[in-house]
Formats: structure tokens, sequence, C-alpha cells
């Protein structure tokens, strides 16, 4: 009696996420869009389109990026007008 041996490989991948805390981007309305769009706070909108928080503040000073301020001081970015900006 002949006995077959088999060999089986398992090849696997592992991918590590690493949050730094942003929250994503939701969809409120910019009045300056005149529309809902996506909006998200500077950190989070310089991961996204790749632009360096200081030019994000840069471009909200010179008034060709829109934005709100919540109550409490939070600024959020439109990225719609990030977005068309770049």
């Amino acid at each position: 009696m002949a006995v077959t041996k088999r060999i089986i490989t398992i090849e696997t991948r592992q991918r590590t996420v690493i949050s730094r805390g942003r929250r994503p981007a939701r969809r409120l309305w910019c009045e300056l869009c005149g529309g809902e769009t996506e909006m998200a706070d500077p950190e989070s909108a310089s991961a996204l389109y790749n632009v360096r928080r200081r030019e994000i503040y840069r471009r909200i000073e010179n008034g060709t990026v829109h934005f709100i301020e919540n109550a409490d001081g939070t600024l959020l970015v439109c990225c719609r007008s990030l977005r068309d900006e770049a």
C-alpha cells in the first residue's frame, strides 16, 4: 500500500492601523457652498487631502476654504472647498 504525502502552505498577511484619534468627516450644511458637504476638523482634513494644517488655516484666513465654528470653538473645514482649492 502506497502512502501519499501532501504539503499545504498557508500564507497570511496582517495590517495594523493606528489611529491618532481623528474624527471622520461628517456631512453638514456649508452656507457658502449652498449645500450639504463633508466637514472635518483641520487635523483630519490635513490627512485626507495631504495638506499641512498651517496651509488649511492660511486658506481659511484668506477666504478660499469654507468653515464653520461650533459654539464650543470646534472648527470644521468644508472638504469640498478644500478639495476645489487644491
